[in-house]
């Protein structure tokens, strides 16, 4: 009855809140929002961006349009390599991730020879609702989608797991 939820990011590395707020939506809705983190990564400062979105298509298309503007996404990609991830209740082919995917890789289709997996309902995952994107300076090494009991048990969505890594700079060539 009185659920207590939001977003959250988790780390043992040194991090520091960028920005939090509201999301588009209607008043009459479960009300959503986002976070944005930086996290110190080998002094490489990665900026985390975590939000879930809404079940209503126009509320997701407001939404997103809102998260990849000025204030959010295009603050994080001057700031450092970006992690832009959540529960988007999103299918792949929806204008949510045709907008993230113009700007930023799906880690699901980074991996040759990877098949995407759902992620949702976690009984049996039908739907991929939950995706992590990379800005292109990072690099995608391995992904999987945790299918276990205890997964299962714990939620009703699988979680992604994704093995991120900076893309060495190409040396610049200085000669004639």
């Amino acid at each position: 009855r009185e659920e207590l939820y939001g977003d959250a990011v988790l780390t043992a590395l040194p991090m520091r809140l960028v920005r939090s707020g509201w999301l588009p939506g209607s008043p009459r809705r479960e009300p959503r929002g986002a976070l944005c983190v930086s996290i110190d990564v080998d002094g490489v400062a990665w900026q985390i961006i975590n939000t879930h979105l809404g079940l209503r298509v126009g509320e997701r298309a407001a939404q997103i349009d809102h998260l990849l503007g000025d204030g959010w996404l295009e603050a994080a990609l001057r700031a450092g390599p970006v992690v832009f991830l959540g529960d988007l209740n999103a299918g792949e082919g929806s204008y949510v991730c045709r907008r993230l995917a113009d700007r930023l890789t799906d880690v699901q289709r980074a991996i040759p020879g990877w098949r995407p997996r759902a992620t949702w309902f976690g009984q049996r995952p039908t739907l991929r609702l939950d995706h992590i994107y990379v800005s292109s300076d990072i690099a995608v090494d391995a992904v999987t989608v945790v299918d276990s009991a205890l997964a299962r048990r714990a939620s009703d969505h699988l979680p992604i797991v994704a093995s991120l890594r900076l893309r060495e700079a190409r040396p610049t060539d200085l000669s004639d």
